[in-house]
């Protein structure tokens, strides 16, 4: 699964260097987040499929989403509360992806 093409890369990327990460850096950190965002939905997907019929498994995927992005959602503001007041480079704030990255 790849869902974050080489186009959101780039644009990641990108916003990273414009908010002075090196570019070496913020390619190895867009790469590890993209393969981590993947992994988590790919995790939820293969549990939620374990389930006995249609009806259940979109009800736990439905279900599931949520609660992964309320806990996201809190460890962002958590994770970006701390880069800031070490003075890490963040990509200061949100991030736009594209429908189809």
């Amino acid at each position: 699964m790849t869902k974050y093409g080489e186009n959101t890369r780039a644009q990641l990327r990108q916003l990273m260097i414009a908010n002075g990460v090196a570019p070496a850096r913020a390619a190895q950190a867009v790469d590890l987040a993209c393969h981590g965002a993947e992994s988590a939905v790919m995790a939820l997907t293969e549990v939620c499929d374990r389930a006995s019929d249609t009806a259940l498994r979109l009800m736990a995927y439905e279900v599931g989403l949520q609660l992964a992005a309320s806990q996201l959602n809190e460890i962002f503001a958590s994770v970006h509360a701390l880069a800031t007041a070490s003075g890490c480079t963040t990509t200061c704030g949100a991030v736009e992806v594209p429908a189809h990255g």
